[in-house]
């Protein structure tokens, strides 16, 4: 196996190929087998490997690898199965980390952890374990021990953008912002071209206030991946709020263009062009929102009352509002202190 993962590591596919025919049977099945694995033809490489493992069940990276084509094909539990072989045959690191991602696959986060933990006692400098680790604790809330594994990870592998984001991640989550901005941007010197890095850099300053820089983040994301549904959206939200609404709604645009169900953005899209003055558009998009999402059906009434409120068609605009409250009472108390209808309350 030495010859062909040199091979492999080299890119030499056809001469790792040529290697794994040349062996012995039934070795030449489970080399075959790996080749096909890093050549990405998982289907071939699942159909060598079980006619291996059918002649020798002893090889515990047969079983490994087994294991991750299972995971490759969105079969966790077969995934277990096959690594709970392989950990039983050798206890490798390696082989209880994919196990535990496994486990957390299935949505059992106490058996993934106990198996990240055996992975780090076999071998203490797995970082991939300990990232593995923090995204579960981050799932649990459990914050601190989330940044704890995350710092581990990166002190054993610094040179990992996706362990800075994550700790950015937590970072921001624990009110840390300016530290989330020194790791989002360290993800960053790393891997130029991820948008989600640069999307989340953006949040991070829009949280601090710095909406300039905020823009220049979203739009950085955008750039890098035009159809960055996430990232229109909360330009078009930044631009709002520093009120550039031609810019809004431009944005806004693009969002719904790749997601025609955001209600959400048809209501902030509606609000920028009522401040644009351009009164039937925000209706429009007003109503479309609540034809996605009725749950908000309230919320799109309460806006198109300010609107009718702004034109001065009172009488419209008290129906509406009425009716909203009808629908959500919590708009009540905020009506009360809106400029746009507060004395028609």
């Amino acid at each position: 196996m030495k010859e062909i993962k040199k091979l492999l590591e080299k890119g030499l596919i056809r001469e790792a190929f040529e290697y794994a025919k040349k062996q012995s049977y039934p070795e030449n099945l489970f080399m075959e087998g790996v080749v096909y694995y890093h050549r990405g033809d998982i289907l071939k490489a699942k159909e060598k490997l079980e006619r291996y493992l059918s002649v020798n069940p002893e090889n515990s990276e047969a079983y490994y690898y087994l294991g991750n084509i299972y995971l490759e094909m969105n079969n966790p539990e077969k995934a277990v199965k096959q690594l709970s072989k392989a950990v039983k045959l050798k206890k490798k690191g390696e082989y209880y980390n994919d196990l535990g991602y496994s486990y957390f696959l299935l949505g059992d986060y106490k058996k993934a952890l106990q198996m990240y933990d055996r992975a780090t006692q076999i071998n203490p400098n797995l970082s991939v374990t300990y990232y593995n680790k923090g995204i579960i604790y981050r799932k649990l809330k459990n914050y601190k021990e989330a940044i704890k594994n995350y710092s581990r990870a990166i002190a054993l592998k610094n040179d990992e953008p996706d362990y800075y984001y994550n700790l950015g991640i937590v970072y921001r989550l624990t009110g840390q912002v300016e530290k989330a901005v020194q790791t989002y941007k360290k993800a960053i010197s790393l891997n130029p071209e991820n948008e989600n890095y640069y999307n989340n850099l953006g949040n991070a300053y829009y949280d601090m206030g710095d909406l300039d820089r905020a823009v220049e983040c979203y739009k950085k994301a955008v750039e890098i991946n035009p159809t960055y549904f996430i990232g229109w959206q909360n330009l078009g939200n930044t631009y709002l709020d520093k009120e550039m609404f031609k810019q809004s709604v431009k944005a806004f645009k693009k969002a719904v263009k790749l997601n025609k169900n955001c209600s959400e953005c048809y209501i902030d899209m509606g609000i920028a062009f009522k401040e644009m003055g351009k009164y039937e558009e925000a209706v429009q998009c007003y109503k479309k929102a609540s034809q996605i999402n009725p749950e908000i059906k309230g919320l799109s009434l309460y806006n198109t009352a300010c609107i009718y409120a702004i034109q001065g068609k009172n009488k419209k605009a008290k129906e509406l509002l009425q009716k909203a409250f009808e629908i959500d009472k919590t708009l009540i108390e905020h009506a009360k202190t809106d400029p746009e209808i507060k004395h028609l309350v």
